[in-house]
This record gives structure tokens, C-alpha cells and sequence, in this order.
């Protein structure tokens, strides 16, 4: 925060010691952080935007360049702001005080960027002394709430600096880079291909962050594109970019307490490789998993391993691959692991054993505790291959779903929100309108959010429509070398 880490725990201990067992406002918390900063920031006037408007802002950098061969040394760079949204509907009117600070390759690292310069108006012009040659990263290190948006020679300037040598640019600027081009993207703010232009340096990238950010937008990728030809494409360009990473963890247990990042982000990257369906990786689950048969009653997966396994041997296994899951669960009595169990048994790609599991969560002597049964229905839902399933399902079931002890309309709304997050069509828009229509006779707040799930598939379905070209043109053929995934 632009305070500091002692000024806020300061201001929030003044806050708390001052006001205890009292009523407060917002203007009471603003007042001790402002005297905690010893007065030199008008806090209330700085938050009141933040607090008081829906949304958050992106920023746009954009840099006045040479016109001749010679590169400029120094210039101008306007910045401006705009509310960000995906969906379209907020005012251009609504403005922030937002903390601007930048870096480039001359200050090294962002610990050394710019003071902070505060943006309170629709735009402000800044004198920099970066060359033309040079890039400029805004909001070092996430300062501030807002994505940044840059003209395309100083993102071209970027996106080299990465290819070359990623390190230059702190992990957590990588991450921030990375989940803003998609945001961006998905806002229609830039083009489309710009984020797998982008993403190419993750094929040198071994770290947490930027990778946990890309493996969540690859994910949403391919959910919007799943119905285009592209997607083979798309998951073998995806592929290509993770193998390296992939080899480099491999199945070999990282030590949680020397690399406890790693640990992490292992279980991730197996995962997603494996449902590539890459052939090495599938052997290697498969391995781990016939070591544990031979000896069931001593798991020696290690834990943060079971996930992937589990998942990579029900999506290609057999029945009996999973009754033996099955039977774990039946007395499994570690929380931890019978998530593992659940989220594994939902990979299964056969219709009819996936209408069986989910019929399990209804059953009044199910050894599917009450405080599962949510969790791993979404879990079942979100697999792309058995969304239509657990539709269909859902709708023939829903009265038997209610009744389930526990249940009620707003912890069902986490699985229609699930199954609905793979509908990317008219048809299942069409679909989800009707069945919202047969079951929201009890207010508003029901039709409220179907509605809000409807504007989502239709802003996908516009987004689609308007960038599919720009996303084809990208992966046609020769534009990029692929490894085969399937």
C-alpha cells in the first residue's frame, strides 16, 4: 500500500486501541491513518473513490517517441485512467486517486522506481528519461489496484526484455504483466493474440507467481475457445510453453520446507500436463499408482502429489480404477485426503460412472459427509467433459438437491455458477434462462443473479465473435512449431 507497512500497522493499532467497543465509520479509520502518516496524505480524499464507486481502474502509458532513426533520450508520457470492466457497463465519469509509480531498465529492480505520482484526473503528462530503446513498467510489484494498459512499442519493449533475459523484471511484476494482458484481452482492450505473444518467455519462467497467474488464464482460454477448432492448437501451444517447467519439477517430491513455492506450484504443472494428455506424464502417474495398489493399506504418494495422480488415473482409467478410489474414500477419515479422493473421482470422463458419483451426493447413508457434497459437485462440474453430464443432472434433480439437509439457494449457486462457467454458446444460455425461469418464483435476488450468469455467457459470446479472427490468424498454420499433446 502506498502508506508503507509500518504506517498502516501503526494507523490500524491507533484505530483499534482509540475506537474499541465503539460504532465506526470509514472516516474514523481514515482519520488515524492520517495521523499515523503524520498528516502528509489527505486519506479520506484518496479513499473515498475507492470505497465509495464500484470497479477498479486501468491505467493507459502511452510514450511519445522519435520520429527519425536516432533514438530520443528522455520525453513524455501521458498516462490516463478509465474504469475497467468486462462486461461494459460502467460510466466513463468515475475516477480515482490512483498511485502511479514506474521503473525501467536503468533503475535496475522496483524497489529503486519513480515516487510515487498521483493520478486523480483523466490523465497527466510526466517527463521521463528513458530512452526509446528502454521500456517502463507501471505499478511495481502490484502497488496499486489497477491494470495497466501500454502502447504497443513499449510492450513490444517488454515482451523482448522478457524473451532475453525474464529475471530483469521482478516476479511479481511478471505476474502482474501476465494477468493484465489477459485482462485486458478479455475487456476487448487490446488484441487478442497479445497475451500468447506475451506468454512465449514462460518457457524460461521457473517461478510461483507468474506461472500460478498463467495456469488460471490458460484455463479460462480454453474454456472460451473449447468449441472452436482451435483449440488442439491452443493446448499444444499451451503445452509447449509448460514442458520446460514440467521437466525441470518432474514427479521427484520438492522439499516444502526449503522450496515451499515449488511445492505449490508441483502439483499445478502435473496437472495440466497430464490432462494434455502427455504420454510421459501419464506414465509416470500411472506408475506411482500401481506401486500404491500393490501395497494399498500404506498410501506412499506424497501428499501434495495424490491430486494429479488420482485425477490422471480416473480420467484414463477403468471402472475398477475407480471403485478402488471409491472404496478409499469409504474410510478415509483425514479432511485433506478425502478432498484428494472426491477431486479425483470427479475426473472421470465415462458418462454413466459420473451420473453414478453424482448420485452418491444424495443418498441419506452417502459416505459423502453433507460438507462435501457442494464442493464436490462444482468439483464434478468444472471437468469439460462431464459439464453437459451434471447439467442435465442439475435440472433433473434440483427439488432433491434443495432438500438435502444443509442445502439452500445460496450454496446451490455455487454449482450452477460451476456448470455455468463452461456455457459459451446460445444455446446454453437459452437453456440456463429457462431453468432460471422455472425455479426463481421465491424473489429478486434469484432472477438478480441469473441475470448477472447470463450477462457473462453473452459478454463471452460477443468477445468470441469479435476476436476469433485475430486468435486464428495467430495459430494458423507455420505461425508457430507445436508439439503434439494428443
Amino acid at each position: 500500500m502506498f502508506l508503507g507497512d509500518k504506517t498502516l500497522q501503526q494507523g490500524i493499532q491507533m484505530y483499534l486501541k482509540g475506537l474499541s467497543y465503539s460504532s465506526t465509520t470509514q472516516e474514523d479509520l481514515w482519520k488515524y491513518l492520517d495521523q499515523a502518516a503524520n498528516h502528509t496524505i489527505d486519506i479520506e480524499r484518496i479513499m473515498t473513490g475507492w470505497t465509495r464507486q464500484a470497479g477498479y481502474p486501468f491505467v493507459e502509458v502511452n510514450r511519445n517517441y522519435s520520429r527519425t532513426e536516432q533514438p530520443m533520450v528522455g520525453g513524455h508520457m501521458v498516462i490516463s485512467q478509465q474504469p475497467f470492466s468486462l462486461l461494459s457497463t460502467t460510466t466513463k465519469s468515475e475516477k480515482w486517486w490512483i498511485p502511479f509509480k514506474y521503473f525501467d531498465r536503468t533503475f535496475n529492480q522496483s524497489s529503486n522506481a519513480s515516487e510515487i505520482i498521483w493520478l486523480n484526473d483523466t490523465s497527466k503528462t510526466l517527463t521521463i528519461t528513458a530512452s526509446d530503446s528502454d521500456w517502463i513498467l507501471a505499478n511495481p510489484d502490484y502497488l496499486g489496484i489497477y491494470r495497466t494498459k501500454y502502447d504497443p512499442q513499449n510492450f513490444w519493449l517488454i515482451m523482448a526484455q522478457l524473451e532475453m533475459d525474464h529475471t530483469c523484471i521482478p516476479t511479481i511484476t511478471r505476474g502482474a504483466l501476465v494477468d493484465d494482458v489477459f485482462a485486458l484481452s478479455r475487456a476487448s482492450l487490446i488484441n487478442a493474440s497479445d497475451p500468447y505473444t506475451l506468454i512465449r518467455y514462460l518457457k524460461n519462467e521457473t517461478d510461483f507467481v507468474p506461472w500460478t497467474v498463467a495456469l488460471s488464464a490458460m484455463n479460462q482460454q480454453e474454456v472460451l475457445l473449447a468449441e472452436q477448432d482451435i483449440i488442439l492448437d491452443l493446448q499444444n501451444y499451451f503445452l509447449e510453453l509448460i514442458l520446460p517447467i514440467y521437466n525441470k519439477i518432474g514427479w521427484t517430491p520438492v522439499n516444502q520446507l526449503t522450496d515451499w513455492l515449488q511445492a505449490l506450484l508441483q502439483p499445478s504443472i502435473l496437472s495440466i500436463v497430464c490432462r494434455y494428455r502427455y504420454q510421459e506424464c501419464i506414465e509416470a502417474a500411472q506408475s506411482i499408482y500401481r506401486n500404491w495398489k500393490l501395497n494399498p493399506t500404506l498410501n506412499q504418494i506424497p501428499a501434495n502429489l495424490r491430486s494429479p495422480v488420482y485425477c490422471t488415473i480416473i480420467r484414463g482409467g477403468s471402472r475398477s480404477d475407480f471403485n478402488f478410489l471409491w472404496s478409499r474414500l469409504q474410510n478415509e477419515s483425514i479432511a485433506n485426503e478425502v478432498m484428494n479422493l472426491l477431486e479425483g473421482l470427479a475426473c472421470t470422463e465415462d458418462p454413466p460412472l459420473i451420473v453414478y458419483f453424482l448420485e452418491q451426493h444424495l443418498k441419506n447413508d452417502s459416505i459423502i459427509r453433507d460438507q462435501y457434497v457442494i464442493q464436490s459437485i462444482t468439483n464434478i462440474a468444472r471437468s469439460p467433459r462431464a459439464n453437459q453430464v451434471v447439467w442435465n443432472w442439475i435440472r433433473d434433480n434440483w427439488s432433491k438437491l434443495l432438500s438435502k439437509r444443509g442445502a439452500s439457494f445460496g450454496r446451490l449457486s455455487r454449482i450452477i455458477e460451476a456448470v455455468s462457467s463452461q456455457f459459451i454458446t446460445v444455446q446454453k444460455r437459452d437453456e440456463l434462462k429457462a431453468f432460471a425461469s422455472s425455479i426463481t418464483n421465491e424473489g429478486t435476488v434469484y432472477r438478480q443473479y441469473f441475470q448477472l450468469l447470463i450477462d457473462r455467457i453473452n459478454a463471452d459470446i460477443e468477445w468470441i465473435a469479435v476476436n476469433l479472427a485475430s486468435i486464428n490468424t495467430f495459430f494458423r498454420p507455420n505461425n508457430n512449431s507445436f508439439v503434439v499433446a494428443l
